[in-house]
């Protein structure tokens, strides 16, 4: 008989590890560091603890109860014999900054609860975390509608503001910028039709402020102020479908004062307007608003809308079947350009381009019969143009098409433009052409024929217009040449008539001056003197003169020598300057001796 001895085996653990024992009995945790010894029969299984920082959990799960716990640490946790991990292990800590927030939603309990930042979230046993959100930052002029999911109720969150959103809310009009929305600024040229969601009536906000909706408000609309200018009308449309015109060009009616009231009288007057005041705030302004036509500048009252007309698109002159819309009606005359087809009676057929001079002169009967005037101005002018000029022959047309154009359209009695609020100032012919081309290659000639013609026309009688200018010209200058003349003639006889006349009172005054001698001595000495001032004159001067005996009064006797007496029977010559004659020149003057 044999025996089968088991010695026990010695082993150590060390820090950080654990030993499981199963085998007879109950399993046993043995934790290091620590030194044992194992039976033969035991199993083991090491197992390393799970160490956790500060920002690490492990969540674990009883398997008799199923309990679910959270570990966190800072520590080194070992898991019991009955536990094991779940969620594959350990995790770190949800960190939030000091703009995020968690949506946690209770397991058991369903519970939805919110985790706002800064902080380090840990779920507990039964938190799932739903979602991370960041907070909405408001400025001071930006709101956020919200609504609550259970009771649907709306608020309002007006910046300056972190907004955290409730786990049972939502966003209303939430679009790229988060339903994050501008407050309106209303000024003096801004105004905001609002909706009360409560009674669905409406009201236009004008007064001047930074305007943010209530919860049970809508934006509808920013209406910008109409402002007309003198020339420009507008057409309204009231609720009740009735037209109302505004008018530029007259000045606005002034405001009559308030009149004051006690404060009884108005505490009442408020109970009453509080208990009907969206309804008749709105039809009192838009009855106001309506009440002048003058008012150039106005928001448009609620329930109220711009008539908007279709008129005629030409481009090019040529009327097409797309529309503009007009709501600002222009009262000015302005030129309207419209091309069609017609045939004259000898079967030619002619593309015309008229331009009309038209304007729009009562809006009120306009309404009433068309909503397009241009096209039917157009319309109306083409149908009598094409109908009278089937009766003239294309010669006819060519020599009188201005005056045919204007006699069908403005001559004739018709009342179409008067009906219709409009009058035609004038009608011209743009252009006209024909459509077949050998007929306008001929039609071009016969213009370019008479368009020479009247060049040439133009350059003769240009070149007559120079010549007769130049004609002028000379007359004028030879009239103004003998003027000239007759003013220096005119000069010269009065220079020579006052020269005499100093002359003749210079000789006066010296015969009156000699007393004692007679007339003729008088004249001799006189003479003497003047012969004297000439030879004084001619002796400072480079010219040669000769005199005679007879010039000088010169003698010459005999004393009773022969020889001098013989000499002196020579001519006897005086060389003296001229009183007349050029520099150079010599005169002579011979003369006998007297005896």
């Amino acid at each position: 008989m044999s025996f089968l001895f088991c010695l026990p085996a010695i082993r150590h653990v060390d820090e950080g590890e654990q030993i499981i024992l199963s085998g007879c009995g109950p399993k046993r945790v043995i934790q290091g560091p620590k030194t044992f010894c194992v039976g033969c029969c035991i199993s083991k299984q090491h197992q390393q603890g799970i160490t956790l920082s500060e920002t690490e959990y492990v969540k674990t799960v009883d398997s008799l109860t199923g309990a679910i716990q959270v570990v966190r640490g800072p520590r080194l946790y070992f898991l019991d014999t009955k536990e094991r991990m779940v969620d594959h292990g350990k995790k770190n800590a949800i960190q939030l900054g000091p703009t995020a927030y968690l949506i946690v939603s209770h397991e058991k309990t369903g519970q939805v609860r919110q985790i706002i930042g800064p902080t380090l979230f840990v779920p507990g046993p039964y938190d799932r975390v739903e979602e991370t959100l960041e907070a909405i930052p408001l400025k001071h002029f930006e709101y956020i509608r919200i609504m609550n999911k259970q009771t649907g109720k709306v608020r309002v969150e007006k910046g300056q503001n972190l907004i955290y959103l409730d786990p049972m809310e939502k966003i209303l009009d939430a679009g790229s910028n988060q339903g994050v929305k501008s407050a309106i600024n209303i000024d003096e040229h801004t105004a905001v039709l609002v909706r009360n969601t409560h009674t669905g009536q409406l009201r236009l906000e004008t007064t001047q402020q930074l305007y943010i909706p209530a919860a049970h408000e809508e934006v509808e609309e920013v209406r910008k102020k109409i402002l007309l200018e003198d020339h420009e009308t507008i057409i309204i449309k009231d609720k009740d479908g009735c037209f109302h015109f505004k008018h530029g060009g007259k000045p606005m009616p002034q405001k009559q004062p308030r009149k004051k009231v006690s404060p009884q009288t108005a505490k009442s007057q408020k109970e009453k307007l509080i208990q009907f005041q969206e309804f008749q705030d709105s039809d009192e302004l838009t009855h106001q608003m309506l009440e002048d036509e003058y008012e150039r500048a106005f928001f448009l009252p609620p329930y109220c809308e711009l008539v908007k007309l279709q008129w005629s698109s030409t481009s090019g002159g040529i009327t097409k079947s797309r529309k503009n819309q007009v709501w600002k009606i222009d009262r000015r005359p302005r030129y309207l350009n419209y091309q069609f087809m017609c045939r004259t009676c000898d079967n030619v057929e002619l593309i015309l381009e008229l331009t009309f001079f038209w304007q729009v002169t009562d809006v009120k009967t306009m309404i009433e019969f068309t909503q397009d005037p241009k096209g039917d101005i157009c319309q109306h002018a083409r149908s009598i143009v094409i109908e009278r000029v089937s009766r003239v022959t294309l010669e006819k047309f060519m020599q009188e098409f201005n005056q045919l154009i204007k006699q069908y359209v403005l001559e004739t009695d018709d009342s179409f433009y008067r009906d219709r609020g409009c009058i035609v100032h004038s009608v011209e012919v743009l252009s006209y052409h024909c459509k077949d081309q050998e007929t306008e290659r001929t039609l071009q000639a016969i213009i370019k024929e008479t368009t020479d013609r009247l060049n040439r026309l133009q350059q003769v009688q240009s070149e007559n217009e120079v010549k007769l200018y130049t004609m002028k010209g000379d007359i004028e200058q030879e009239k103004l040449h003998g003027e000239l003349l007759k003013i220096r003639h005119s000069h010269h006889v009065a220079e020579a008539t006052m020269e005499g006349e100093a002359e003749a009172d210079q000789i006066k005054n010296y015969l009156d001056g000699l007393e004692g001698i007679d007339m003729e001595t008088k004249l001799q000495m006189w003479n003497t003197l003047r012969k004297l001032d000439s030879l004084s004159t001619l002796s400072k001067g480079n010219s040669n003169m000769y005199f005679t005996p007879s010039d000088v009064n010169l003698s010459i006797e005999t004393f009773g020598n022969p020889r001098k007496n013989e000499a002196s029977n020579d001519t006897v010559r005086s060389r003296h300057a001229p009183s007349h004659g050029t520099s150079g020149s010599t005169t002579a003057f011979e003369g006998r001796k007297d005896k």
